[in-house]
């Protein structure tokens, strides 16, 4: 007899899942710390989402890593969105579609059950290193997120639909992180050699030739990226207001700069009385992970979190 309380899952269910969980437990550290950032690299993109340039050269397109700032420079210059707002918004949006990346990958890659592909997500959203990249690399997340869609595509080629869909993932890919679009890379060209090594299998053959040229396109931008990278064309760079501004250039060099950014966004007296509750915060953080008194103590506390 069936229960009234059991669920009917199917793979759109677990993707909603997965990316609910993912997004509702990356929105705790969001809301608690709000208005404020919760991590450096916060200050870092909102700074470079107020100049508004996503390509400061046409080489730009080849040696950046620019897919994140392609749709959240639009969205805070055209709704005017505060850009911690979008931050705090975007990053919890990011996890839980990285998170919904692992359940396909372990339902489509690796050929799971959808309980345990449920599990699997489960699992990484919970994880602190994931939460943690998550917190500050938004394009680690997004190139994750890509990077799992991708590869279970890897045994779809031949449909056309298949073929395509990997191609534009795959470039997207290398368009939102340089580790994702190494990994897809290797993987893609792993797969198509281990095709040709074997002579005997027309079929295995075919499937190589397919992969082959469905990864070209994002081979050839990243190895343009990387003949750009070492041989740069020579541009005149803006001297304010843009992302490659003195200011942006040296930013993350040392803590000074750090401290120097967040005055400059926040104000001098506001900047610098929420940078000093900021490091207590960080401490306690470390702190909440040995003691279970230390984590009651940290949520409950009062300085941090009100205005």
């Amino acid at each position: 007899m069936r229960s009234p309380f059991s669920i009917n899952l199917s793979d759109s269910k677990g993707l909603l899942m997965c990316f609910s969980a993912g997004l509702i437990l990356r929105l705790i550290p969001e809301v608690l710390a709000f208005p404020y950032p919760i991590s450096w690299d916060m200050m870092h993109y909102a700074y470079f989402m107020r100049s508004g340039i996503v390509w400061v050269h046409w080489s730009s397109f080849f040696t950046s890593t620019w897919l994140l700032y392609s749709f959240l420079f639009p969205i805070h210059s055209r709704l005017g969105v505060d850009s911690f707002l979008l931050l705090k918004i975007a990053g919890p949006v990011l996890f839980g579609f990285s998170v919904c990346g692992v359940y396909w990958f372990a339902r489509s890659f690796l050929g799971w059950g959808l309980k345990k592909s449920l599990l699997a997500g489960g699992f990484f959203s919970v994880q602190l290193a994931s939460l943690r990249v998550s917190s500050e690399f938004l394009r680690n997340t997004l190139g994750l997120g890509l990077l799992l869609f991708a590869l279970p595509l890897i045994k779809k080629l031949d449909s056309r639909r298949g073929f395509v869909a990997f191609t534009l993932l795959s470039l997207l890919t290398v368009f939102a992180h340089e580790y994702a679009a190494v990994t897809l890379l290797v993987v893609s060209l792993v797969f198509v050699f281990s095709g040709f090594l074997n002579k005997n299998d027309e079929g295995r053959i075919r499937q190589s030739r397919r992969l082959f040229f469905a990864v070209l396109p994002a081979l050839t931008v990243f190895l343009v990226g990387l003949y750009l990278r070492m041989f740069p064309v020579p541009y005149e760079r803006p001297t304010s207001g843009g992302a490659e501004s003195g200011l942006g250039k040296r930013y993350g060099t040392s803590v000074l700069w750090q401290v120097v950014l967040f005055c400059k966004l926040f104000g001098y007296e506001h900047g610098v009385r929420h940078l000093s509750e900021l490091f207590v915060f960080s401490f306690e953080c470390v702190s909440a992970f040995r003691s279970p008194l230390f984590a009651i103590r940290l949520f409950g506390s009062e300085g941090f979190l009100q205005e």
